[in-house]
């Protein structure tokens, strides 16, 4: 029979989690509204107050961005896809040892009548005072497909 705290750690756990899901949710659908101009330019601090300082991407194509790079690529989109979908599917975190918490997802986008899914990790750190307690240190995406 598991103990109380037992207990307490998988129900930390799962809180953890749920926040994970939350968070990617949440700031894809930032993107979304952002690229399409229903959020003002200065709404781009959703997305940079929760990047970590030395923050990295390496996107789908291999090419590898830092933090300063990612902003400046997310802020030139800004009002310029207006047709733009986006949606996240099958969350997976993964069993964590240590801080980090490595979550799996699937991103998929629709443009212009197209539509394409890409595998995305992201490792996330603990924070307090970040929407959902969470900040993106690293985010690597594979496997970009054109699905029609």
């Amino acid at each position: 029979m598991a103990n109380d705290k037992d207990k307490d750690a998988s129900a930390y756990e799962d809180d953890l989690a749920e926040r994970a899901g939350k968070e990617i949710v949440e700031l894809h659908d930032f993107f979304a509204t952002y690229f399409r101009g229903d959020l003002e330019k200065e709404a781009i601090t959703r997305f940079t107050d929760v990047l970590a300082p030395l923050f990295l991407i390496v996107d789908s194509m291999g090419t590898v961005s830092t933090r300063e790079e990612t902003i400046n690529a997310i802020e030139s989109t800004h009002g310029k896809r207006p047709d733009i979908r986006i949606w996240i599917e099958k969350i997976r975190v993964r069993p964590r040892n240590g801080r980090a918490l490595i979550v799996h997802y699937e991103e998929w986008q629709t443009i212009n009548g197209t539509t394409t899914m890409r595998h995305s990790t992201v490792i996330f750190a603990e924070r307090e005072g970040l929407p959902n307690g969470l900040q993106w240190l690293h985010v690597h995406e594979s496997g970009l497909r054109n699905i029609g």
